[in-house]
């Protein structure tokens, strides 16, 4: 699983932060389906997410699920459906469909995990790269962790399955050594 925070569900042209135009900030989770389902995704999303439009006016802080193709835009619809009956009322988040996403800045991307400047270090020399460390599994790991989701062990653990890892190993040892 990785994520990537950025801006999309609008028309615009090269969103930024201080110019969004019609665009809303948006969280993009690529995952891996022998880890865990986009049916479990939403789940979690319905389970955590209010649902509510809260009031706001522009588009920037809008309540919206996008999706990529009908498939998904079938699911979207039957498990809010669900989690209406379950909560007990109406879900105010705009289904609609995914037509571009714009990366956000680099100061937006991991934002929780890089208020662990020594922590944030020791991964940017592994991955090299800004990109690279914004676009690794183990990173948004570390900004759920960082967030208060998850456990350390629980990170391990899902490394230790993925098996399309290629620096598998190298991860391991990193997570084990950071000091927080």
């Amino acid at each position: 699983m990785r994520t990537r925070v950025g801006y999309a569900g609008g028309n615009a042209e090269n969103p930024t932060y201080k110019e969004m135009g019609d665009h809303s900030e948006t969280l993009q989770i690529d995952i891996d389906p022998s880890i865990i389902t986009g049916e479990e995704v939403l789940d979690l999303f319905w389970d955590l997410h209010s649902g509510k439009q809260h009031g706001y006016r522009d588009r920037q802080y809008r309540s919206v699920l996008l999706y990529e193709n009908n498939r998904q835009k079938e699911i979207a619809i039957e498990r809010m459906k669900k989690w209406e009956k379950k909560k007990g009322h109406l879900i105010e988040t705009e289904i609609a469909p995914l037509t571009s996403f714009t990366l956000a800045e680099d100061y937006h991307q991991k934002y929780r995990l890089k208020r662990y400047k020594k922590v944030t270090l020791s991964l940017l020399e592994c991955f090299k790269t800004h990109e690279a460390f914004n676009h690794a599994m183990l990173t948004a790991r570390l900004n759920g962790l960082a967030s208060g989701v998850g456990t350390k062990a629980g990170i391990i653990k899902e490394l230790k399955q993925s098996v399309h890892m290629p620096d598998q190993q190298e991860q391991l040892k990193l997570i084990a050594s950071l000091k927080w």
